[in-house]
């Protein structure tokens, strides 16, 4: 079952349609509430066309409006897709995260879904953040949203099983490490590519990356070399570990390995984004990113924003 969390204002409806309705002395609403962005409308239809996936309004409409009012404004407005639900409205609700887990521990089916929103990450729990894509409520949901949710739904299909590479890495990894370059920064390091992703970027490298780019360090201080041994390990389990990667994939996964504490940018969006998931765990030990130092626009904005620390330490305590 694929999900779309759809919230309304900010997502559908956007501060740029609003001006340019405006501009041309045309009703901003209809007898249901503020009309829709048609290019949300457009970009939400392609996500539904490309994945199959339902709608379950999350929108504060729902205060004002049954499920039925939904249905009925889909139709007359000839929206795409079904809704097949709205969250509940839960008494004292700490934040729409909440509303997102009641509704998915109520369905009890296998979902893969993702959040559309204009609320910062504070309005969501920890666990639903590699799942939430921020819009900007001036224009809405873009092609980049848009293909980023596609991903998201769709990436259960994929057939690179990063499981095995972490449990592989984790059994390497001496106990006189510790964690600090381990298994939980090689986890939020997956959490945080998978925030990162955007349309081009190759997921499949960017999982792998979490969990082979510390695997050759030596100590948890300063170690130039770790790099280079990460890149020249994968040689070694190219056919088994990595057998499902295309040599494409293994020549940019190398890349990665190698340059990641060395290289500022290379202009290569998966490698990347790469470079980035690494960078937004640097609160690790205690430093802030820098976002004139991030490879990605979207690494700078996530950085960026008021609430990443907080989110940040959420992971952490998962």
């Amino acid at each position: 079952m694929k999900i779309i969390f759809l919230d309304f204002d900010g997502v559908m409806d956007t501060a740029y349609y609003d001006h340019i309705l405006a501009k041309e002395g045309k009703p901003g609403n209809d007898e249901f509430g503020t009309i829709f962005d048609p290019n949300s409308v457009r970009n939400l239809k392609h996500i539904i066309d490309k994945t199959g996936a339902d709608i379950v309004v999350t929108s504060s409409w729902k205060y004002m409006m049954s499920y039925q009012d939904f249905l009925e404004m889909w139709k007359a407005r000839e929206l795409p897709g079904f809704i097949t639900d709205v969250t509940p409205n839960i008494h004292g609700c700490r934040c729409r995260g909440d509303e997102i887990d009641a509704w998915l521990e109520e369905c009890k089916s296998d979902c893969q879904y993702v959040i559309l929103d204009d609320l910062t990450a504070n309005n969501f729990n920890s666990h639903q953040i590699p799942r939430l894509l921020i819009v900007n409520p001036f224009y809405g949901i873009d092609e980049e949203i848009a293909e980023r949710a596609i991903y998201l739904l769709n990436q259960g299909n994929k057939p690179f099983d990063y499981s095995d590479l972490r449990s592989f890495s984790i059994d390497r990894w001496p106990e006189e490490m510790g964690t600090t370059h381990g298994v939980e920064h090689w986890d939020r390091v997956a959490k945080f590519g998978q925030m990162l992703y955007q349309e081009g970027a190759d997921m499949d490298v960017i999982l792998a990356f979490a969990y082979l780019h510390d695997s050759e360090r030596q100590n948890n201080a300063v170690d130039d070399e770790h790099g280079k041994r990460a890149s020249a390990f994968i040689d070694t389990i190219r056919d088994t570990k990595l057998r499902d990667l295309s040599d494409e994939q293994i020549a940019k996964l190398k890349r990665a390995c190698e340059l990641h504490t060395i290289e500022h940018r290379t202009g290569d969006i998966t490698i990347d984004t790469c470079f980035d998931a690494d960078r937004m765990d640097l609160l690790k030990v205690g430093i802030m990113p820098d976002p004139k130092r991030m490879a990605t626009k979207r690494g700078a904005e996530l950085v960026a924003d008021s609430y990443y620390e907080k989110y940040y330490h959420e992971i952490c305590n998962e």
